[in-house]
């Protein structure tokens, strides 16, 4: 019994290291994956706090290496957001020392963190393009960041702006410059200025929204280091250098979908999910201090049933009308060269009516002139044409048709929703409508044939015509739409004039 006793109390005495050792080990993994989320929110202190404390608790060999090496890292990661390079750069060396085969935590891969890292020197800033520009080398945090640039073409400009995208964020927003005496200047908001690596380009647009000037690109950007205090903030020419900005400018960031956040009133959606800004419950409006971008090219494909007009006339069998041409139920001209001939009084009676005629299935290419402004061509095959050859007609059942068309709104083109359209077109194409006629037969010999036959009575008008029309379109996104509307064309000249009315529906693509 004394030898049992003995040997529990020898396994619990080694037991209690290695539970406590793997308790570190779970504590310090978990306080890993808690910082990732404290990052996201922009809450540096409290993941460094909670990364240290777990450091601590796993002491010289509570945990494993590489744990404890990514301990440091993600420490020094925190330091570096918080203005204490120097730290950072320590823990980040603490953490190569510890494992040498450590990389950055690919949650926290930007380019800043990628340099301290690595020890690398940041990219060259770009060439300045169309402008005189030179990048300030430094910028404070939460501090108006001053842009100045000269055009170096000769082309007027009507506006310019700078890109930019503030340190953690994925997309480019947009900041106005104003024209100031040989050049343009203005700010980067304060609440974008935040400690990172913050990139920007410059854009200068015609009188017509046309971009004919530029420096940078979005994947060749200007670079400015953001850090807590700088030496000398940058100022624009002639002016005192901006000052911090007071915690009322900056709690409410009108942040884009995506854009990290801590409180709704920081979010232009006023919803701030899992620390992330959530899409707007209406479509957001573009910014309205610059030229929009709108796609400048549209191809799609379109579909439209006629309704046309049949008048009342009688015998209109009986060769030749102006209007009416009959055929038989399987597409020959009647009636017949030699046969059968027409019981006068009996050659058919068209009802006046509405009857569905062709069907038209087109391809369409337009230009966006202006984000109104649409001009463009469509070609197509025209479905339940006339087969006969008496009445004169284009031949082939084609449409070709020129059109423009005027989209309402405020530069509709340029974003998403719900607008009203109106068009002018004109062409040629097949416009065939018909209705079932019975007429009354006698024999060469001059017989009457007892009863009735049904033959085809066709309408053929055009086939030059003129259109106008209109209706709604809905543009899903800046490169697909949809319109559906009603088309009202004159068909007129060799055979007939008619007015033909026809729903349409179109899908478009732009680029």
């Amino acid at each position: 019994m004394r030898r049992f006793v003995l040997l529990v109390l020898a396994a619990l005495l080694f037991a209690s290291p290695a539970l406590a050792d793997r308790r570190a080990e779970k504590v310090a993994k978990d306080a890993l994956k808690k910082a990732e989320d404290d990052y996201l929110v922009t809450a540096f202190d409290k993941a460094l706090r909670r990364l240290q404390v777990a450091e601590r608790g796993c002491g010289e060999t509570g945990c494993t290496a590489e744990t404890h090496a990514a301990l440091a890292r993600d420490i020094g990661v925190m330091q570096l957001r918080l203005g204490q390079r120097e730290a950072a750069l320590a823990s980040f060396r603490r953490a190569k020392k510890l494992d040498p085969s450590i990389a950055l935590n690919p949650s926290y891969d930007q380019a800043d963190l990628r340099e301290a890292w690595t020890g690398s020197a940041p990219a060259a800033q770009p060439a300045g393009g169309d402008f005189v520009h030179t990048p300030p080398p430094e910028a404070q945090a939460v501090t108006p960041l001053a842009i100045y640039v000269e055009p170096s073409i000769e082309e007027p400009l009507s506006s310019v702006v700078v890109r930019y995208k503030a340190p953690g964020t994925s997309s480019f927003r947009r900041a106005p410059l104003k024209a100031a005496g040989k050049g343009w200047a203005g700010y980067i908001p304060c609440a974008d200025v935040t400690l990172g690596q913050l990139a920007y380009y410059i854009q200068g647009f015609d009188k017509n929204g046309e971009l004919v000037a530029s420096a940078g690109a979005p994947s060749t950007p200007f670079v400015v280091v953001v850090k807590d205090t700088v030496a000398s903030v940058p100022a624009l020419p002639g002016q005192n250098a901006p000052n911090r900005c007071g915690e009322e400018e900056t709690e409410k960031l009108d942040l884009l979908e995506g854009d990290r956040c801590q409180e709704d009133r920081q979010c232009k959606s006023n919803t701030c999910t899992n620390g992330r800004c959530s899409a707007p419950s209406q479509p957001d409006q573009p910014d309205e201090t610059g030229p929009r971008e709108w796609a400048r090219f549209w191809v799609g494909i379109a579909g439209s049933i006629d309704f046309m007009t049949m008048p009342s006339k009688s015998e209109v069998c009986i060769a030749p009308q102006a209007q009416y041409f009959c055929t038989t139920p399987g597409g020959d001209d009647y009636p017949p060269a030699s046969g059968n001939q027409l019981v006068p009084g009996r050659a058919g009676a068209a009802q006046g009516e509405i009857v569905p005629g062709g069907g038209h299935v087109l391809l369409t290419f337009d230009w966006a002139a202006t984000p109104n402004v649409l001009v463009g061509a469509r070609f197509g095959y025209v479905f339940n044409a006339y087969p006969g050859t008496t009445a004169k007609t284009l031949g082939a059942p084609v449409h070709v048709e020129v059109r423009g068309t005027y989209v309402f709104g405020d530069e509709p083109l340029t974003k998403t929703g719900l607008a009203a359209y109106a068009f002018f077109g004109a062409g040629v194409a097949r416009f065939d409508g018909n209705q079932a006629v019975n007429v009354g037969e006698k024999t060469p010999d001059g017989r009457v044939i007892p009863g009735d036959r049904a033959v085809q009575a066709w309408l053929v008008a055009g086939p030059a015509f003129a259109s106008i029309g209109g209706g709604a379109r809905y543009q899903f996104s800046p490169r697909v739409a949809a319109q559906a509307g009603l088309v009202l064309t004159a068909a007129a000249f060799p055979s007939a004039f008619d007015i033909v009315a026809a729903p349409e529906m179109q899908l478009q693509y732009g680029f």
